[in-house]
């Protein structure tokens, strides 16, 4: 049976001599393995965040797809030439390749709505990444629980408890988020990306929130806490 629908590519793997693998997040099947020549109208799947139409051909057990044809859906602007947008969708791919699965409508246009408002802008805006993976927790089902009513400065974000608690026992690192850092988290989670321009914090308070929002990540999604990708960018620093 084939199957057309429209996907995003998340990840590639070298496949014996002229082929590879490509990890697709498609907006009808969820997400797909697919083997790949390195020629034809399929060679488009071999780069990162291709947005592509394709039609591949789904056999009941199989774990790989194989592609009959693909074509372009979105051509990026500026996202695959600029070195701190492509750094950024570098790790953000790479947690989306171990979260998502299953399809999922709302999941696949909040993923290529937000690489797209990403490609529109000029520079990478400061704060992206983690308003992108606090948006990732609201739209699968684990988006923390509003902070203490009429206390809107001294409360933390319990990693293990999924929501914001007005004071703690006994601090620790590992399972709560410091006040600072919980309050920049809520205050993300009430904006757009568009709001981003307002959004003030510097680069080593959104490095920790980052951090932070991993370890969130890992206990309520998926394991995120060995991402090659961040290992690998801090090598190329």
């Amino acid at each position: 049976m084939f199957i057309t629908t429209t996907g995003i590519v998340l990840r590639t793997y070298p496949f014996r001599d002229n082929k590879f693998i490509v990890k697709v997040f498609t907006r009808d099947d969820g997400l797909i393995s697919c083997v790949l020549k390195k020629r034809g109208s399929q060679i488009i799947l071999s780069e990162l965040l291709t947005v592509a139409e394709i039609t591949y051909k789904k056999t009941g057990g199989q774990s790989l797809v194989y592609v009959k044809e693909a074509r372009v859906d979105y051509s990026y602007k500026t996202l695959t030439t600029c070195q701190h947008k492509i750094q950024c969708s570098i790790v953000l791919c790479e947690i989306l390749s171990k979260c998502l699965s299953a399809p999922s409508n709302v999941l696949y246009d909040f993923v290529v709505g937000a690489f797209k408002y990403l490609d529109s802008q000029k520079k990478l805006p400061l704060g992206f990444d983690n308003l992108f993976l606090i948006k990732l927790c609201g739209v699968m089902g684990v988006f923390p629980l509003g902070p203490p009513a009429n206390d809107t400065d001294n409360f933390f974000l319990s990693i293990a408890e999924g929501g914001y608690v007005r004071s703690v026992v006994k601090f620790e690192p590992k399972t709560y988020i410091p006040a600072k850092e919980s309050r920049k988290i809520f205050t993300l989670s009430t904006m757009d990306f568009s709001d981003l321009r307002h959004y003030d914090a510097n680069p080593v308070l959104n490095d920790r929130i980052f951090n932070y929002l991993i370890a969130y990540i890992s206990v309520h999604l998926v394991d995120l806490k060995n991402l090659k990708s961040i290992r690998v960018l801090k090598e190329l620093a």
